[in-house]
């Protein structure tokens, strides 16, 4: 099960630069999976052919926290949703967080 910070591990890309793709049900349905499907789908591929969209703000940060795990497929959107940062050699875009992360509080570490 994927366990790791999704911002560490894998190359990332600044949430504004994506927020065309969004909302994400305005992409084919085939280029979207979400929860468990897209745990198993993030490990079955290497972590180079993986973007990760980090936040860029407090407010971003704490959308994309909210948000279920997804995996965007690149391959299957149209040329219009893709930037030359995303068809550089990516084949997955992660966002999100797994439902088996723990969101900590800052009470935890006062």
């Amino acid at each position: 099960m994927l366990s790791r910070n999704t911002y560490l591990v894998y190359d990332c890309i600044p949430y504004d630069e994506v927020s065309e793709l969004l909302p994400l049900s305005s992409l084919p349905s085939e280029a979207v999976v979400r929860d468990a499907a897209a745990v198993e789908l993030v490990e079955t591929i290497s972590n180079e052919r993986i973007l990760a969209v980090s936040p860029v703000s407090m407010a971003t940060g704490y959308l994309l926290a909210q948000k279920p795990f997804t995996v965007v497929k690149l391959h299957r959107l149209s040329k219009k949703n893709t930037t030359p940062e995303l068809s550089d050699g990516y084949e997955v875009l992660v966002l999100g967080r797994p439902r088996d992360r723990r969101n900590h509080s800052l009470s935890e570490y006062a």
